[in-house]
């Protein structure tokens, strides 16, 4: 039987209101479903945060932070990384506000990855 690990997604952002939809659709229309998103928007000055909160709206797998103040997307993805991460099996991609998943099946060729070679990390 196939593991479908955990996938965890984070991905900070800031002032990126031009790739939003490019951003979430690639994750949106994956094949594998067993992922979570944490989207850090980081003070972002133009519409960003608007524009991912009405295409999210309520999805329970999609976590949105809204940050006051700008801190950096290094700074983000440690502060907010401990907290995201629940077992040593998550996996965790980084895909900053302004790239996208180059096809629907990324998700799906990862998971068999770590499942084929057994990955610790």
């Amino acid at each position: 039987m196939k593991r479908e690990n955990k996938i965890k997604i984070i991905t900070p952002s800031y002032n990126n209101e031009h790739w939003v939809e490019y951003n979430i659709a690639s994750i949106l229309n994956q094949t594998y479903k067993n992922y979570e998103v944490l989207y850090i928007n980081d003070a972002s000055t133009d519409t960003t945060y608007e524009k991912v909160a009405s295409i999210v709206g309520d999805l329970q797998n999609w976590k949105i932070i809204n940050n006051d103040t700008n801190k950096g997307a290094t700074h983000n993805y440690f502060e907010y990384r401990e907290r995201y991460l629940t077992t040593d099996d998550d996996i965790v991609i980084h895909l900053d506000g302004d790239d996208w998943l180059y096809d629907e099946l990324v998700l799906e060729k990862l998971n068999n990855f770590y499942n084929q070679h057994d990955c610790w990390m």
